[in-house]
């Protein structure tokens, strides 16, 4: 698996804090951190979600499979 971690939020979320943030643009452009600093794995959450499902989460090279 190329990706371990990633920061996720909600897209009503995110659509509010860009327009929120619509006032700090500037050029040259700036960062703006939205999600906060907290990670989750995406191998933890790949094997939650195939308990959920019923499935097992078979992870491999690249891509994730779907047991059958």
């Amino acid at each position: 698996m190329t990706t371990g971690f990633a920061n996720v939020m909600w897209q009503g979320d995110a659509c509010s804090q860009v327009l929120q943030s619509l006032e700090l643009a500037s050029s040259p452009a700036r960062a703006l951190n939205v999600t906060g600093p907290e990670t989750f794995s995406i191998r933890e959450t790949a094997l939650a979600f195939g308990r959920l499902l019923g499935k097992e989460a078979v992870i491999t090279g690249r891509r994730m499979v779907w047991g059958i």
